[in-house]
């Protein structure tokens, strides 16, 4: 491949100082939220050798699951750090690849689905256990149904971005998709949380042990969807 002419240099350093506030925005959030999100997947690790090394005989199913998530959440913090290396390092050490950071690329879309399958497999815990505090599954079928939807819409966010290829083109026709995503997953977190905490409530039996017992679950469970959201 020739080499840039220097008129075509020129043009393409006029067009990265139009667009360096834009670029400047997304290349700082996305440094931002994956520093936000390293975070989290370090306090997971801390979260896995505690449960790994306490003495604990929950069901296989469950240990399944804390394994399925953590694995999960390896691959996005995979995917994400590899979209920024790319972008910040393998980009940017070509001139004529600078405004390739606005392309969505194969690790940016797959981390989108990944983030929402994380989401519901922890989300569908807690309506699990919703089921198990109102000893039926009643009030577990909405965040269920938002969970399913939460991974849908995570394969379409990935699909489309994908084929729409660069960001401006994403967000000017499926927009919705992510908003999508993002709405669904703090409805069933704010409604897993204000469920479970009635439920709680209403298993006080006025014992001081068993009422300090339900508020720490209760402070636990909000924190714990704060979180997540």
């Amino acid at each position: 491949m020739s080499s840039p002419s220097a008129a075509q240099v020129i043009r393409l350093l006029q067009v990265i100082e139009l667009l360096r506030p834009d670029i400047l925005l997304w290349i700082g959030a996305g440094q931002f939220g994956i520093l936000i999100a390293s975070l989290f997947y370090g306090a997971n690790l801390t979260q896995l050798y505690i449960y790994a090394t306490a003495k604990r005989r929950d069901p296989t199913w469950v240990v399944l699951l804390v394994g399925w998530i953590f694995c999960l959440d390896t691959v996005h913090t995979g995917f994400i750090w590899a979209w920024l290396f790319e972008k910040t390092v393998l980009d940017a050490a070509d001139i004529t690849k600078t405004l390739l950071v606005f392309e969505i690329n194969d690790a940016l879309a797959f981390s989108v689905l990944l983030s929402g399958a994380i989401g519901a497999s922890v989300q569908s815990f807690y309506a699990y256990r919703i089921a198990r505090l109102a000893r039926h599954s009643w009030f577990s079928i909405l965040p269920w149904a938002g969970c399913l939807a939460r991974v849908v819409l995570g394969v379409v966010v990935a699909i489309t971005a994908r084929k729409a290829k660069t960001l401006d083109l994403f967000l000017a026709d499926h927009l919705w998709t992510l908003q999508g995503i993002l709405a669904v997953g703090v409805g069933v977190d704010i409604y897993n949380t204000v469920v479970v905490c009635i439920l709680l409530a209403r298993q006080r039996d006025g014992m001081e042990i068993t009422s300090t017992m339900i508020s720490k679950l209760s402070l636990w469970t909000i924190e714990t969807g704060s979180l997540t959201r």
